[in-house]
């Protein structure tokens, strides 16, 4: 009797030379048929019918299919092929006790039977990062240490020792070594907007915007969202400053990196690269497997623009390859090579991707990482009394009122869709439609969960397919006896793309103090069209599993107050001894008038910088030789108001080497045009590189009219 695999959310598209078929016609041929003589006959997915023509949508993205015996296919439309892998989850038999491990020299170890015959030679992952696994392997010189793979591999019936069976190594091409598919699979996203993408996963939620959104629901939580660490606007030298606490601190598995955007405008990226460096080798460092993605085209660019964004990939991709990371190409899948920019319809605004180019590189991010990421572990309603779940009638299998509201749910908005229930082969159980009948106003499916304790970490996952164009929501939301809302957990948030088959959303959050329930919500806003769900849970997680908590406050950068105080700026507030204004140890330069005087607002003196045109740079700056050292922390800050819009406004301390090439860049403000309700207080920490023979302390105007003034600029050693 025949087995069928499925192969769900597949692309006709080549990440590696972003080649692809969107809107084509294609046939599949098993991967033994080298000269494509004959066609699989496939099973379509939700219709059953049985074709040979499988067509693809504007992403590439194929029709969802079975096909019988073959885990592997190959698909062919004109000269374009590709392999696609089932998405079946396939477990091999158990494999046999390992009795030693042993490293062959060349990148392979060695597995025997306790009579001494070999088990398996398995190919471990290049580079040093080694990808460790659980339970001790090492995350460095993993080859190397004999005793730690064979205390890892020799316990018979652990995934491991599973793996090492050739029935379940054998399954994805024989590409990837057991280690990277047995990790853990938490991911941080960390970047800049073209992360962030209009998401806050305590807030606002995961936007159809965020490629790292839509990479999670499209892996079928392959990939496990942890947490969005993009912040719009980042320079590579900002997330360096953020790193330990929105990124080290929560102990991720796995990082899924892109940065450099927002450093494309330097034309020295010297500063830009040591930066990168630094962030690489400190995720290296924490055990962290990365993934290192390529930053994007950019609109309306001139040669030497576009020039630096393929540097900076090409950068990227050497600089991953060395530490033994992988590196995702989504350059050469958004890039029109007519213009050096974005396809069109893949931007909203030349510089960040629309909802279809993030759905692409976030499909090409999943297309990488396949085989890579493990497909076990998911958390999904397998019956419909799960003990674990949280959550009653899971798989919305009864409805003992037959209005097509499952039991222990509530509908709302019945005024603009209805509810039903539906039999799909693609869910375990039944899916529940929510159909709008009209463009506005909303519906709801919810229910309320109140068994969770303050401080119980959970998570949530359902399978979802929408159609037409629905906007809708995914979400859990605690709240208090009065229902004043405390937290959100919300893995979609206002998407209105449609999906040839079921995708999956996963999120983690923590009970709050003070609520008092968990309501989870399936929601419509608007537009027309449906959206199926299916096998929906919530699951307390137990105690050997770190929830995503915030982590611990770092102590305020303080600004200076008095002189006194240790400083590495001369003058830091700005006292003007012979009243000429330009205070002393500081230069004065370029399109600006200085004045001294005060302001109720700030201890000491306030610089004022007024321009004198709007074109050309002017500034205040200070060098730093002495004080510090490499690999001291030092605190940043000042005090600043711009009472007009007009001035463009870079407040930085910058770490040069002895040819003034810039090493690391700390940007306090950056570009910024808009006015302020007087003093604003900003602040940074960084760590002073290797090589760094100077550090300027920059208060700059690039262009435009009005005023710009400081106060209590600060620059000193971190105190520990």
């Amino acid at each position: 009797m025949a087995t069928f695999y499925d192969f769900e959310n597949r692309t006709a598209f080549n990440p590696e030379t972003g080649e692809g078929t969107p809107n084509a016609v294609g046939q599949v041929y098993a991967k033994t048929d080298t000269t494509f003589s004959t066609p699989l006959v496939v099973t379509l997915m939700g219709s059953g019918l049985s074709v040979t023509d499988l067509h693809t949508d504007q992403y590439c993205q194929l029709q969802g299919f079975q096909a019988a015996d073959l885990v592997q296919v190959v698909f062919k439309s004109g000269d374009f092929t590709k392999v696609l892998n089932t998405t079946t989850p396939l477990v091999g038999p158990a494999g046999p006790a390992v009795a030693d491990a042993v490293d062959n020299g060349d990148g392979t170890v060695t597995f025997t039977l306790p009579d001494g015959s070999p088990a398996a030679t398995v190919a471990l992952p290049p580079g040093p990062q080694g990808d460790p696994g659980p339970a001790g392997l090492p995350a460095t010189g993993a080859a190397d240490d004999d005793a730690a793979l064979a205390t890892y591999l020799t316990t018979p019936g652990t995934v491991a020792n599973t793996a090492l069976n050739t029935t379940a190594r054998g399954i994805i091409a024989g590409a990837t070594a057991p280690f990277d598919k047995l990790l853990p699979s938490l991911t941080i996203g960390f970047g800049d907007s073209i992360t962030e993408a209009g998401s806050n996963p305590n807030t606002s939620g995961q936007g159809e915007r965020s490629y790292f959104a839509q990479a999670a629901v499209l892996s079928n939580q392959r990939i496990k969202y942890y947490r969005n660490a993009g912040i719009a606007g980042n320079t590579v030298e900002q997330m360096w400053n953020r790193i330990e606490t929105d990124v080290i601190a929560y102990r991720p598995d796995r990082v899924i990196f892109m940065g450099g955007t927002n450093n494309m405008g330097l034309t020295d990226q010297t500063g830009t690269q040591a930066t990168v460096r630094l962030i690489l080798d400190r995720l290296l460092e924490a055990g962290i497997w990365t993934a290192v993605v390529s930053i994007p085209p950019g609109d309306g660019l001139a040669e030497a623009g576009r020039q630096r964004i393929l540097d900076h990939n090409a950068f990227l991709k050497a600089e991953a390859q060395k530490r033994g990371m992988l590196f995702i190409d989504v350059f050469a899948l958004l890039v029109d090579p007519a213009t050096g920019g974005f396809k069109t319809g893949y931007a909203t605004d030349g510089v960040h991707p629309s909802a279809t180019g993030a759905r692409i590189m976030g499909q090409a991010v999943v297309d990488a990482l396949f085989g890579r990421y493990p497909e076990a572990d998911k958390v999904l309603a397998q019956t419909n009394t799960d003990t674990d779940n949280l959550l009653t009638n899971g798989q919305f299998v009864t409805d003992a009122t037959a209005d097509g509201v499952p039991d222990g749910w509530v509908f709302a908005g019945g005024a603009n869709g209805t509810c039903t229930l539906v039999t799909d082969a693609a869910v375990l159980g039944k899916a529940v439609e929510l159909t709008r009948t009209v463009a506005s106003g909303s519906t709801s499916l919810a229910q309320n969960i109140t068994s969770l304790a303050a401080g119980d970490a959970f998570e949530l996952a359902v399978k979802f397919k929408p159609t037409g164009s629905a906007v809708y929501s995914i979400y859990a939301a605690a709240s208090d006896a009065a229902f004043t809302q405390l937290s959100m957990h919300k893995p979609v948030n206002g998407w209105s793309s449609a999906y040839d088959g079921y995708i999956t959303a996963y999120i983690r959050g923590t009970y709050p103090t003070g609520a008092t329930r968990l309501q989870v919500v399936l929601h419509t806003a608007s537009g027309l069209g449906s959206v199926r769900f299916g096998q929906i849970k919530v699951k307390k997680l137990n105690a050997t599993v770190t929830a995503p908590t915030p982590p611990p406050a770092e102590t305020p950068v303080a600004l200076v107050t008095t002189t006194s105080e240790p400083s590495l700026l001369l003058n830091p507030l700005f006292a003007d001894a012979d009243a000429n204004g330009t205070p002393e140890n500081w230069f004065v330069s370029g399109s600006v008038t200085p004045t001294v005087g005060s302001d109720a607002a700030v201890t000491g003196n306030v610089l004022t910088l007024t321009r004198t045109g709007s074109t050309g740079s002017g500034a205040a700056s200070q060098n730093v030789d002495t004080g510090w050292a490499v690999g001291d922390q030092i605190e940043l800050g000042i005090k600043y108001s711009v009472p007009t819009a007009g001035p463009v406004v870079n407040i930085y301390a910058l770490c040069a080497d002895v040819g003034g090439a810039a090493l690391l860049n700390t940007k306090l403000v950056n570009a910024s045009s808009a006015s302020t309700a007087g003093f604003v207080t900003v602040t940074a920490r960084f760590t002073i590189p290797a090589n760094t023979t100077r550090i300027q302390y920059y208060v700059h105007t690039a262009s435009g009219t009005g005023t710009l003034k400081v106060g209590q600029a600060t620059l000193r050693k971190k105190v520990a």
